[in-house]
């Protein structure tokens, strides 16, 4: 019988001092479900590396250990395959060449599907580093959105506190007019008293042109606001698609 190879002791070592002076039947199938994501990654490249240090070898032993440490391991069912092949091989020795042929096509078939894999697993941890990135935006997106709707309801707010206080302008100026007609009819010798109410109504006029262009002013500025409110909820639309 031949030797097991040093590279072969060195991962059962390494699979010893991983799980104690106990070394149990590990199935991958158990392993996701009891232990957690990190160590199920420990287990399948303990798996892989088992695999790789016994894909070649030509005695069925190597293969029987295999199913021994990981009977429903990743490789599980190329390893079965390997076993029936050297079983066939050892009944038929003419027909090994054949077998070779096989297995060459296997192992490269087997060296396409690793590396495949390996450029999957590279795929989504580039995929989970994005979808962070792209939630940390939206974090931002949403604390932009929330600060600018609270601008837009305060110069709402504002807005309608200056409307008040022109309609109450205009409501004055409105009763001056009509105080100064009558006046006008009760005694059209009062001059100086119409004087005054002339400057008093230039006064209201300079005072509701003021609150006019304030007002004007605040409907740009919300005017601004709402187009800055808009294009952040389209690119919160975009970053939640």
């Amino acid at each position: 019988m031949r030797t097991i190879p040093k590279c072969l002791l060195g991962i059962w070592l390494t699979i010893c001092l991983f799980f104690g002076s106990s070394v149990p039947t590990v199935s991958i199938g158990q392993v996701s479900d009891g232990i957690n994501s990190a160590l199920s990654k420990d287990i399948a490249a303990l798996d892989y590396e088992f695999w790789l240090s016994i894909k070649d070898e030509s005695s069925p032993e190597y293969f029987r250990e295999y199913l021994k440490k990981f009977p429903e391991g990743i490789y599980a069912g190329l390893v079965q395959a390997k076993l029936r092949s050297l079983a066939e091989n050892q009944e038929d020795p003419a027909g090994n060449q054949e077998l070779t042929k096989e297995n060459l096509r296997l192992k490269t078939e087997l060296q396409a599907s690793t590396e495949k894999n390996l450029t999957l697993e590279q795929r989504v941890e580039s995929l989970d580093d994005e979808k962070v990135a792209l939630q940390g935006e939206r974090s931002v997106l949403t604390e932009k959105t929330a600060g600018l709707n609270r601008k837009v309801s305060a110069l709402t707010q504002f807005q309608v506190q200056l409307e008040s206080q022109v309609n109450n302008l205009a409501a004055a100026l409105a009763e001056l007019e009509e105080d100064k007609i009558r006046l006008l009819e009760e005694n059209r010798s009062t001059t100086a008293w119409l004087a005054d109410l002339l400057e008093l109504k230039q006064s209201l006029e300079s005072d509701q042109a003021t609150l006019k262009a304030k007002l004007e002013e605040s409907e740009l500025t919300r005017a601004s606001l709402d187009e800055d409110l808009e294009y952040t909820k389209k690119m919160h639309a975009v970053t939640l698609d």
